[in-house]
């Protein structure tokens, strides 16, 4: 099976949103979901990521490659993206739970 779509060449999605938690640190992801919450720290961008499963928190520098002609300024609530990251422990104090909320995805690329 190949990792790409086949209408594109876009990377297939590799979890869903409300599946990942700390034994995920450090894995490779491919995720796809819509917006669901920006918040704009200047230089760093936190979005809510979310799918029919659940939500995740992910994590976009300005430095992440963009693809589409997107900067993460232009990033809505209701956008649709595929982000590819890896998975990394929020800092304990940040931590809300087990599952999705004591994880976020530091964004590669994004589309």
């Amino acid at each position: 099976m190949s990792d790409k779509s086949p209408a594109t060449d876009v990377p297939r999605r590799t979890h869903t949103c409300g599946e990942l938690g700390l034994a995920d640190a450090g894995t490779q992801v491919v995720l796809d979901g819509w917006v669901g919450a920006v918040r704009d720290l200047g230089g760093l961008t936190f979005l809510q990521l979310r799918d029919r499963f659940g939500s995740t928190q992910v994590v976009l520098s300005d430095t992440a490659d963009e693809t589409g002609g997107l900067t993460p300024a232009d990033i809505r609530a209701e956008a649709v993206l595929s982000i590819r990251g890896a998975v990394r422990a929020r800092p304990e104090a940040q931590r809300k739970g087990d599952g999705t909320g004591a994880i976020e995805v530091e964004v590669v690329s994004w589309r």
